[in-house]
């Protein structure tokens, strides 16, 4: 599990599938409860204030696991108790998570057979196409940076290079 803060109202959450996450997505009900509990804990490993109405993304991709990207909505309407969480939750199923890299020489040989490597707009883009473990997994994501966001244009319109 990994969190990154980008600014006042929003932050990603990175829960990989390599390491167990007790977060069930198919009872939304359930799901609720579950993420309110998880922002709680993170407010006691981070010393961070949960608190308000939170729009929660939810990007699957069935190799890499999770990415939560989570909104604070500023309501000046609405007065909450302390650590009281009101959650509306978006999930997109079936997501296609890319690794953005400066240089694709970087990593490692035996990486080049679990992926696949893509240039689009002056970037590099890797696309996992086999499962990694819990240590590559780890090692490879420490040279690149995953993306999750309007990755379907990549896969799409991005140039794949085979021999690299």
């Amino acid at each position: 599990m990994k969190l990154v803060l980008l600014d006042k109202e929003n932050m990603l959450l990175f829960l990989n599938s390599v390491q167990p996450h007790q977060l069930s997505f198919e009872q939304k009900e359930k799901l609720e409860s579950q993420l309110k509990s998880l922002l709680l804990k993170l407010k006691h490993i981070y010393h961070l204030s949960f608190c308000g109405y939170y729009t929660i993304y939810v990007y699957q991709d069935s190799l890499y696991g999770n990415i939560l990207k989570i909104h604070h909505e500023d309501l000046d309407d609405f007065d909450y108790l302390q650590d009281e969480i009101e959650l509306c939750f978006h999930i997109e199923k079936n997501s296609k998570i890319l690794y953005r890299i400066e240089d694709p020489c970087d990593v490692r040989k035996k990486w080049h057979k679990k992926t696949k490597l893509y240039y689009y707009d002056h970037q590099f883009y890797f696309y996992m196409i086999e499962n990694m473990s819990q240590l590559e997994l780890g090692q490879f994501l420490e040279f690149t940076e995953p993306c999750f966001q309007n990755t379907e244009e990549i896969l799409n319109y991005g140039k794949v290079l085979d021999s690299w």
